[in-house]
């Protein structure tokens, strides 16, 4: 999929890398900050509300 052009592989590539970092802190998060992640989602859902 990514080999057509060069802006598509560095688009790709792009999104990949932070994918995987997104996935790497957001596994840090859960096993550091499990409660915190909890209570950010509370206050998400009173700002939404």
């Amino acid at each position: 999929v990514c080999k057509t052009n060069r802006a598509l592989i560095q688009t790709c590539s792009y999104h990949y890398l932070s994918l995987s970092l997104s996935l790497s802190f957001f596994g840090l998060e859960i096993e550091a900050n499990g409660a915190t992640k909890e209570e950010r989602e509370g206050e998400q859902t009173t700002l939404s509300l």
